[in-house]
């Protein structure tokens, strides 16, 4: 087949715009699919909440390297495009929220997590038995983490953790050289001061096998003239996920010790630049390591705002409890933060996948 005319194509771009669009045509094209066929199926948009159920497990269970996902990626994503931009203005959301600057571009975030995503479920009927859990998690690491990583007034909120970490830092290096500490807990020879926090919107581990992965959500990292780092690790949790923050916290240092690398993502301005850091060039407060969680309020605290009148756009995201917490039994103090976000919100984005 020598590729899709112009005619099929647009048939096509009708169901699959945006970014997928371009990737289906092409693997559809480059694979000699039936124009006809492709075309068709793109456009039969499951309806009913089983159907789309349905046609996210196949999404999931896909073959990543076949041109069938795409294909599949292409209906969920069309589905995303209509009906999330409604949802979400039935929310006090707005896409700045998400450092986004219109509604069509949120369902993106969506539908380019699913290109990557799979499920270890081994039917349908195991995956809707979790399903709940998932919507959660998705809501969770797209949505919420999203929101709190680029909301401008959250971006402030931890640009000022990071400088008064910064702060601490260079008043101890006044009180002597080995004020500060590597991920061994041993004491570092460190004689010049930090400089302005970097924005990290993702760290993850490169481990002594080589292989890559994820860490800490994101934070801030500041570099001084010596080739040392100081680093604030933030987490995203949603409250069901809240409890085992303790222990990500606790195994913080001892990942680090052992791992190759860290790889940091910075935000310079639009850009994301990677960086590769040996651990030993990293270097903390002897107390604390200003590790961070934020997490929503929580549904008792919204239903009473509410009572007084509905969240306005403004309101959203503002941090509403800042302080200390502690674990006693991973033995390990954190500060967290909760922010003006309902679960319910979040909830709205995700629920056109499965037709709720």
């Amino acid at each position: 087949m020598s590729g899709l005319a112009k005619a099929d194509i647009s048939a096509i771009g009708k169901n699959a715009e945006g970014s997928l669009s371009a990737r289906v045509v092409k693997a559809l094209s480059d694979h000699g699919a039936s124009p006809e066929g492709a075309a068709r199926a793109l456009g039969l948009k499951p309806t009913t909440p089983p159907q789309r159920r349905k046609l996210l497990f196949d999404l999931l269970t896909s073959d990543r390297e076949r041109t069938a996902r795409l294909a599949l990626l292409a209906k969920v994503d069309s589905i995303l495009r209509a009906e999330v931009p409604k949802r979400m203005r039935e929310t006090p959301l707005e896409p700045a929220h998400f450092g986004l600057g219109t509604y069509e571009e949120v369902p993106k975030l969506l539908s380019d997590r699913l290109t990557r995503m799979e499920t270890g479920a081994a039917s349908l009927a195991d995956f809707e038995a979790g399903l709940t859990g998932w919507l959660s998690n998705v809501a969770g690491s797209v949505y919420f983490e999203r929101l709190v990583k680029y909301e401008p007034g959250l971006v402030a909120f931890v640009d000022a953790l990071g400088a008064d970490l910064v702060l601490l830092m260079n008043a101890g290096l006044t009180l002597g050289p080995q004020a500060l500490r590597g991920v061994d807990g041993k004491p570092r020879i460190v004689s010049q001061a930090f400089g302005r926090p970097e924005r990290v919107v993702r760290f993850s581990l490169e481990g002594s096998d080589g292989v890559v992965r994820e860490f800490t959500d994101f934070g801030r990292l500041a570099p001084n003239p010596e080739g040392w780092w100081g680093l604030l690790p933030v987490e995203v949790k949603l409250e069901r996920a809240l409890g085992g923050v303790a222990g990500q916290f606790g195994d913080f240092l001892p990942r680090l010790a052992v791992a190759r690398k860290l790889i940091a993502v910075v935000l310079d301005g639009r850009t994301e630049v990677e960086r590769r850091i040996d651990p030993s060039d990293l270097v903390f407060l002897h107390h604390e390591l200003g590790q961070t969680v934020i997490t929503p309020v929580t549904r008792n605290l919204i239903a009473r705002i509410e009572q007084h009148g509905p969240v306005t756009a403004g309101e959203v995201a503002k941090v509403t409890d800042f302080g200390p917490a502690s674990s006693r039994v991973h033995q390990t103090s954190y500060y967290r933060a909760r922010v003006l976000v309902a679960r319910s919100w979040l909830d709205k984005l995700i629920a056109p996948i499965v037709g709720l």
